[in-house]
C-alpha cells in the first residue's frame, strides 16, 4: 500500500472513532462518554499537527484548530465530572456532601450547552474539512518520497521532545508551578508518537507503556489539585464551623499532593529519556561500526529517515 494510502486510511480510523464517540456522548455525556470524546479529539489535534509539520500548505492546522474547539466546549463539564470522581473516591478523606451537590448542580449546568452542542451541526462541518484536506494531502503526497515524509514526522517527534524536556526540566529547578505545562508536553509526545504509527514503527509497545503510565500519574497528581483548589474556593462562601473543618481536608489533600509530586520527582520514567529509542544518534562508536559494516557488506548507505524508521506492518 502507498504512502498516501496508508495515511489517509490512518484518518478515516481516527474520524471513526471521534464519530463513535461522539455518537455515545450525543446521547449521554456521562463521564466516561465526555472523557472517551476529548481522548478522540485530542489524538485527532495530535496527528493533524503532524500532517502539518510535513505538509503545512494542505490547511491540516486549520482543520486542527476546529478540533480544538471541541476540546474547549467540553473542558468545564470535564472539569467539574472528575472534581466529583475524584470527590467521591478520594481515600481516608470525607469530602463535604455539601460540595459534591455542589458539584452535581454544576454538571448539570455545564451539560445543557454540551448537549445543545453535540446535537448540533458541528461534527458535520468537521467532516467536510476533514474530506477536503484528505484530497489535498493525497495530492502532495504523490509528490513526497516516503524518506522525506519520515523525516518530517521523526523532527517533529523530536520537537516534541524537547518541548517536553524543557518544561521537565523547569519542573525539576522551581516545582510545581511548571508541572501543567510539562504534563501537556508528555500527552503532545505520547500522541505524536502513537499518531506516527501507521507510517512508522516509531516506539516499541514498552516504550509506550511507559509514556501511557506517566502520562496517569501526571493526571492523577493534576486532578489532586484542583480539587483541593475548588474545594477551598468554595468554603469562603460556608459558615465559620464549616471553614474549619474544610480547611482540614484541604491541609490533607494538599498532603497527598506534595507526597505525589515528591514521589513524581524521584520517578525513573520522568528522569530517564522519553525519546523512542529508534530515534535516538547511536553514540560515536557505535555509529563508526555501523558504517564499517556497511561499507565493508557492499551495501549503499540508507537515507537518515530509514534508518530511523522501520516500516509499519498496516494501520493500528
Amino acid at each position: 500500500m502507498k504512502e498516501s494510502d496508508v495515511l489517509v486510511e490512518s484518518l478515516e480510523e481516527y474520524w471513526k472513532q471521534f464519530s463513535k464517540t461522539w455518537r455515545l456522548a450525543k446521547n449521554e455525556c456521562g463521564e466516561s462518554e465526555t472523557h472517551d470524546l476529548r481522548v478522540a479529539a485530542r489524538r485527532f489535534t495530535s496527528v493533524l499537527g503532524l500532517l502539518d509539520s510535513a505538509f503545512s500548505d494542505v490547511g491540516a492546522d486549520g482543520v486542527r484548530r476546529r478540533f480544538k474547539k471541541v476540546l474547549k466546549r467540553l473542558g468545564g463539564l470535564r472539569d467539574a465530572q472528575v472534581q466529583l470522581l475524584r470527590a467521591r473516591d478520594t481515600h481516608s478523606i470525607e469530602v463535604p456532601k455539601a460540595f459534591q451537590k455542589s458539584l452535581e448542580t454544576k454538571i448539570r449546568s455545564e451539560d445543557r450547552p454540551v448537549s445543545v452542542f453535540l446535537q448540533g451541526g458541528y461534527k458535520a462541518k468537521l467532516r467536510r474539512r476533514l474530506s477536503k484536506l484528505e484530497e489535498q494531502l493525497h495530492d502532495r503526497l504523490e509528490e513526497t518520497t516516503p524518506a522525506k515524509l519520515h523525516a518530517s514526522l521523526a523532527r517533529e517527534i523530536k520537537a516534541r521532545h524537547n518541548v517536553f524536556t524543557r518544561a521537565r526540566s523547569r519542573f525539576v529547578r522551581s516545582g510545581e508551578a511548571h508541572l501543567h505545562v510539562m504534563r501537556i508536553a508528555l500527552k503532545d509526545l505520547r500522541y505524536g508518537v502513537e499518531g506516527a504509527a501507521p507510517l512508522v514503527n516509531v516506539a516499541s509497545r514498552s516504550e509506550l507503556s511507559r509514556l501511557r503510565a506517566l502520562q496517569k500519574k501526571l493526571g492523577n497528581i493534576r486532578d489532586l489539585r484542583i480539587l483541593g483548589t475548588s474545594l477551598a474556593e468554595w468554603a469562603e462562601d460556608q459558615d465559620s464551623s464549616v471553614k474549619r473543618k474544610t480547611k482540614t481536608i484541604c491541609d490533607r489533600l494538599d498532603h497527598q499532593y506534595t507526597s505525589a509530586v515528591t514521589s513524581l520527582r524521584s520517578d525513573s520514567r520522568l528522569n530517564g529519556n522519553l525519546l523512542p529509542s529508534r530515534l535516538r544518534k547511536p553514540a560515536g562508536p557505535a555509529r563508526a561500526a555501523a558504517r564499517e559494516h556497511t561499507i565493508a557488506a557492499g551495501v549503499p548507505a540508507e537515507p537518515p529517515a530509514a534508518q530511523l524508521f522501520e516500516r509499519a506492518p498496516g494501520i493500528r
